[in-house]
């Protein structure tokens, strides 16, 4: 629970490591997270999960760099997105397949 906040303050102290966007296809098994500082990056898995009431957190390796974090609040994306993404992550830490990022 303290690694959460931890990240959660860490990433309002460093507003230039922001993920702008996540896209996730489960039928690819494939990630790409749009960062503000590095650009389109590609997961490679995900290593934490955590779900709270009003949050859903969870850390994503990349193919090459540091771990991202991701924080996704429920007013940020529509209700049914959001559910999706609960629905999705309970599923647990899925190995995803290393493939070109998606860029819709």
């Amino acid at each position: 629970m303290l690694g959460v906040w931890a990240a959660l303050t860490l990433s309002l102290l460093f507003p230039k490591r922001s993920v702008l966007q996540v896209v996730w296809d489960l039928d690819r098994s494939s990630m790409s997270l749009l960062c503000k500082s590095r650009g389109w990056v590609v997961g490679e898995r995900i290593e934490k999960i955590h779900l709270l009431p009003g949050l859903c957190f969870f850390k994503v390796k990349p193919v090459s760099g540091k771990s991202i974090f991701v924080c996704v609040f429920p007013d940020s994306v529509s209700k049914n997105e959001y559910r999706r993404l609960r629905v999705a992550l309970r599923l647990g830490k899925m190995p995803l397949a290393v493939t070109e990022a998606i860029q819709s």
